[in-house]
Formats: structure tokens, sequence, C-alpha cells
């Protein structure tokens, strides 16, 4: 069928779906309301990241080379850090010092390319004295790691109480330890001012929606995997956890149109050349429409255009300088935080996406190497590192960093665990703050991530399978209701705004193709969405998933095309043989691993007919690719985004096919 889907009736879809009630069916949302509570003083701990400030830098260079921001990795230690050229100074100005205020940051030098010098350099700090003279806060030798070294960061923590307080400047200075030398880098991993402050918390209640990027659920200790989650484990007390959770596409830009708009990718056609249709509401418009002050602090260059910043009175997206791919948990977390406490209205939603699980993986202590250093490449069962580099499309996870592939699903594992870590600091603050208790908080992803699971790739976008589309969701309610709970019932992400929206008593749209999950947490018959739909952009097809079912479509690109623009093949690589692009069908309740095509057996005929009837009332079946109709208030990315985007492993279609 040629006619897009959002042109077709949501009622003739409806009846379509009712027709099919053993596969299908969809729950009317209902009306609540959570109480409030008033907030309180509240001392809370700031960090300031002086990554953040690098762009106003000033002082005095003596070489050509400026002040770049990168991830720079020590041992198994991967932190954002400020790459400084000897010799040079960096000044960072009206940062906070002072009594009671630090500087926490660790060191390391670096050889320029092509360079064999081991020649050490000086890292000096100082700052203006409270007497107006510069006063030398911290000085320290460094060398670059030799290949027989030990490579670990040198930390360091320097008290701020000889500056002028509240404010002054700090001067970051690299020289050359010896007399001579001209190649070296010192590198500042992680440079913050801590500080403490005493804010009136005006907000009475919060709702929070939490994205963590490319998060699939196996890999967390919630749900039996290797990654420490304690502070998602603690929040699970309090709330719902629900097993089953499945994203609508495999990647960023499609799967977050949807849990805005609550519709499907066939639906909302958003993509990187189209954005979100004006025409659809979003959770964030409604809230505002409704009295609610919207923020939403938002990692990866995706989420900052597309029509994703509609309906939030502030939405902080800017990028970090290049060739950094994200800010990182750590920033965005404080950036969340300290608009909360400056908030000068009663209710507030606020959505934070997280970029820190996505690759290129890796992270900084105290999580890394805690799972990286008990790999064995000895022992590893899957085909050599080096095998993977044949696919361009892995080029940004930058494998030369991995021993085996198992030491990159460790690095994948421990980026999880520092994610954790940063949203156990917020529901600590939230429960200083006295905002917990009446709170709604959601934790989601948006997709999730192949780990070679079908010996294909590590990575997303492409294809549908449960790696790569199966999600966590925990959500908590007001004064904690439904508390240590486990949903085995199949969710969807549509579902979450209208969930939030009943949860608040606020009128969920029309245009909202997902179901409140209310109903079913209060055991209301027939509650649970039976059917999720969903849409892989980059290739044509679509799923349709039940609690125990699973069909996808063939693809209506062709598979050459799809490989070339988006593996970027070297050679002729052996993973290529084991991508399928026929009709699939699985049945998720004995065959997890979707191993078992059912497609050409006898049994599941009248299954497979079924899906197919309902993907012809669904308009998926010879739709081809939504997102090939651009340009509904669509503009051309520019060169940097591109840039920015391809970084993050996402190749951009481009004119040479």
């Amino acid at each position: 069928m040629k006619k897009h889907a959002r042109e077709m009736s949501w009622a003739v879809f409806r009846r379509h779906l009712l027709l099919l009630l053993f596969v299908t069916g969809f729950v009317l949302p209902t009306g609540s309301c959570a109480k409030t509570q008033p907030g309180k003083a509240t001392r809370i701990t700031q960090r300031i990241y002086l990554a953040d400030k690098l762009d106003h830098r000033s002082g005095s260079r003596t070489d050509t080379d400026l002040p770049t921001l990168d991830l720079f990795e020590v041992g198994f230690d991967r932190r954002l850090s400020i790459r400084q050229a000897v010799p040079s100074s960096l000044v960072f100005s009206k940062v906070p010092s002072g009594d009671g205020r630090s500087l926490t940051l660790s060191l390391a030098a670096q050889t320029r390319q092509a360079s064999t010098s081991t020649d050490a350099a000086v890292a000096i700090v100082t700052c203006g004295g409270r007497h107006g003279n510069e006063v030398e806060l911290f000085r320290e030798r460094v060398s670059p790691f030799s290949a027989e070294g030990d490579p670990h960061w040198i930390e360091h923590v320097v008290p701020l109480e000889l500056c002028p307080g509240p404010f002054s400047n700090l001067k970051f200075t690299a020289e050359f330890d010896a007399d001579s030398g001209d190649a070296l880098y010192v590198i500042w991993g992680d440079p913050h001012i801590t500080t403490d402050r005493v804010a009136r918390i005006r907000p009475t209640r919060i709702v929070l929606l939490v994205s963590i990027d490319t998060l699939r659920s196996d890999r967390m200790e919630l749900h039996g995997g290797p990654a420490a989650t304690p502070n998602l484990m603690r929040l699970a007390k309090d709330g719902v956890v629900f097993d089953d959770a499945v994203a609508p596409s495999p990647w960023t830009i499609p799967s977050h149109a949807s849990l805005f708009t609550s519709t499907y990718p066939h639906v909302h056609g958003t993509t990187a050349e189209q954005d979100i249709p004006r025409d659809l509401i979003t959770v964030a418009s409604q809230l505002s429409d409704a009295g609610w002050t919207t923020a939403g602090f938002v990692d990866t260059p995706w989420l900052g255009r597309f029509g994703f910043p509609r309906g939030f009175h502030h939405y902080d997206a800017t990028p970090p300088p290049k060739p950094v791919p994200r800010w990182g948990v750590g920033l965005t977390k404080e950036r969340l935080v300290q608009w909360v406490s400056e908030a000068t209205d009663d209710n507030l939603f606020v959505f934070w996406h997280i970029m820190d699980v996505h690759g290129p993986y890796g992270t900084q202590a105290p999580f890394a190497g805690r799972l990286r250093q008990s790999v064995d490449p000895e022992k590893s069962s899957y085909p050599p590192i080096s095998e993977f580099r044949s696919l361009g499309y892995h080029d940004y996870l930058e494998l030369g960093r991995y021993r085996s592939v198992e030491d990159v699903i460790a690095a994948y594992d421990e980026g999880i665990s520092r994610v954790d870590d940063a949203i156990g600091e917020v529901l600590d603050f939230l429960i200083a703050a006295g905002l917990y208790e009446d709170s709604t908080i959601v934790i989601t992803s948006d997709h999730g991530e192949s780990l070679f699971d079908h010996g294909i790739w590590i990575g997303h976008g492409l294809f549908l399978y449960e790696d790569e589309i199966h999600i966590p969701m925990i959500l908590k309610l007001p004064d904690n209701r439904h508390a240590n709970r486990r949903a085995t019932e199949m969710v969807r992400l549509v579902d979450v705004a209208p969930t939030i929206l009943d949860e608040l008593g606020i009128p969920i749209p029309e245009t909202f193709q997902g179901s409140s999950l209310i109903p079913l947490l209060e055991n209301q018959p027939d509650a649970a969405p039976r059917v999720a739909f969903g849409t892989s952009s980059n290739t044509g097809a679509h799923y349709i998933r039940t609690q125990d079912n699973k069909y996808v479509t063939a693809w209506p690109l062709p598979r050459d095309v799809v490989i070339r623009r988006h593996l970027h093949p070297k050679g002729q690589p052996p993973f290529l043989a084991n991508i399928e692009n026929g009709e699939q069908l699985f049945n998720l309740e004995h065959d997890v691993s979707e191993d078992d095509n059912l497609v050409e057996e006898a049994d599941w005929r009248h299954i497979l007919s079924s899906f197919r009837k309902l993907a012809r009332a669904a308009s998926l079946l010879d739709s081809g690719m939504i997102s090939s109709q651009k340009g509904r208030d669509s503009s051309p990315l520019s060169d940097e985004e591109i840039e920015r985007l391809r970084a993050l492993g996402y190749l951009i279609p481009n004119d040479s096919e």
C-alpha cells in the first residue's frame, strides 16, 4: 500500500486490530492525580566541570596547538579530558574558589604523532591570591607511559582555600621538565571543582523521564546481567519493573520520536531526513499546555533538532566541541540538578537523555576495569577482534583499544554501572529535596545493542532482533504505589507518554497510539497491550510482536544497498552471510535468542497468515521506507552535524552508493 500510514483513519486501523483479537488489543486511558508535598532547603554538592568552560579559555600559548577536549584512555580508565600542548598556559575565568572548595583532577602525558620523545612535562595550577598575587596550588612532573609500564592516571585533589572566594581565575600551565623538547601534551583528566551550596527547592512535584541510550536490559544486574546497577535496583523496590518492554525502532531518532509522540515510526516517519510532524502532539507540549514547566537535558546531536525541543521551556542540547561525541552523564547530571534546584515553578517535567552506554564504549574509575581486568583474551569464544574491522561501521568503536570481543562487551557493561551511579546521585538529590516521595520517575531506553548476538556486528540501527529492541523500563509512582512489583506483560515505549499523562490527570491526546499502563497495574481486565509494532527505517522492514511471537517483514530495500550504505564492508567479511533480509517468524516463548525462523514451518502457517493480515491492516507491507518521503519540516544536516553523528557510529546516507 503506497499511502502514508498516518493518513489512514486511526478508527479504521483500530477496527482492523479488533478483528484479530488473539494478537491485538488497545487500552483506553483513565485518569488519576498524585498528591503534592512542599520542598525544603537542601545542601547540594555541585561539580563544575572545566571541560564545560573550555570555550571561555584565555592565556598565553607559545605553541600553535589549541587546547582540545577528547576522550582519553589510560589503562582501562577513559575520561573526558583537556589536552594541552607543552609549553602553554590555559586560564579558566571566574570558577568557584575559596574555603570548602577543591579542584579534582587526574594527569597523564602523551607524545605527539610520529614522535619518540620521552621528555617529561610539568603540570602547574595557579590562581589569583587573596592579595592579588598569583599563588601556586599544585605542581607535578608527568611523563608519557612506556609500552612496558603500568599506565594509570595520577590522581589529585587540590584545595582552593588560598584563592580568593567566591570566584577566581585558575591557570593551568604545561612546561617542559628539561631545557629542550617539542613533542608533548599534558592531559588533564576530568578536571572539576567541587563546592557545596544551600538551595531552597521550590518545586512540589516532579516527573523525571530518563532515556539511557543503547541500553539492553539483559546486561543489567536488575535483569540478571553482569553490570552492577544498585541504584536502579533500589528504585525498582519503590516501583514497577517491566521485564518485557520493547522499543519501536533500533536507533535513536525514530524511537525517541515514538517516546515523545506515542506514535509508531511508520506513522510519525521521523528520521534524519524528516522532523516530527507538527500535527503530532508531544508529551512535553501537552504538559506545557497543562501548566507544567518542562526541561530537557540531552547528550546527542540527534535530539537537538528534528522537532525534539518542541514543547520544552528549557532544552539543553549544545554538543561538546569536536571531536568529543558526548559530554558524559556526570556533566548533564550537574546541569539537571542545578536547573531543578533553581526552578521557581511548582510542577516540573524533566527529560534526561544519557549517552554513556552508547559506543565508543569505556568509562572512568571507579567503574573502569572492574570487569575488563578479568577478561582473558586467550580464551575468547568470538572471532579475533581484527576481523570486526572488516566492517567500516565498527570504525567508530576504536576496536584497537580492545583485546577481544569479551573485552568490548565488558567495557559496555562498565558504562552501565557508571550511568547507574549518576542516576543514584539524582535520586539522592530528590530525596534530600523532599521531591522523591511524590515524584513520577520513568527509566527506559530507546533501543538495545547487538553484541554479536546473531554473528553480524556490534552495534544497532538495522535489525529488529530482540537484542536491538528489547529495553529496560522502570516506573516509580507517587507514594511508591505498586512498589517492588515485576510485571511480565509485554509493554511498549509508546506507552510511556500516556502513562505519565494518565498519572497526572492530564488528557491524553487522540493522536497517541500507546496505552496508559496504570490500568494494567490496577489489574483491570484486558489492560495489557497485546501487540507492538516497530520499524527499521534503514532497511524498510517492520515487526509485529505479541507476548510470545514476533513477525518481521522482508526488506523492501535492496540487501546490497543496505549493507553498503550502513555496514561499509571492506572486502567480503564472513559476517555478511548471516544477514537475513526475508520474512521471519519467531516463537519467543521457546526461542528467546531468535535462532529458529518458523516461516517455512507448516504448523505455524496460521500464525504467519494472521500476522500478514495484521501487517496489511496497519499498512506495513509493501510500504517501502517511510523516511524516503523527504522534506516535511526538515532541513539538511550540516557538514559539522554529519561529522558529529558519524563519530557516534551513525553512517549517514550520501550520494556515493
